[in-house]
C-alpha cells in the first residue's frame, strides 16, 4: 500500500469496506474474498497475482 501511497482508510473507502474490516483482513484475522481481492487489485491497479502471489502457503511453509 504504501508504494500505491495510499493510506488503509482510504483503500477500504475505495473498495467499499470499513478500514476496520479492510485491517483485519490485511493482518490474516479475517479471510478476504475473491471479491474483495478483485476489487483491492483493481484499486491498487495491480494483478491479483500480485496481492497472493504464486505459490501456494502449504509449500512456502514447508520451505
Amino acid at each position: 500500500m504504501a508504494r500505491a501511497k495510499r493510506t488503509q482508510a482510504t483503500l477500504a473507502h475505495e473498495v467499499g469496506m470499513r478500514q476496520q474490516a479492510l485491517s483485519r483482513r490485511m493482518a490474516g484475522h479475517a479471510p478476504l474474498s475473491v471479491d474483495e481481492l478483485a476489487r483491492i487489485a483493481e484499486a491498487l491497479g495491480v494483478p491479483i497475482t500480485a496481492l497472493i502471489g504464486s505459490e501456494p502457503a502449504a509449500s512456502k511453509a514447508a520451505s
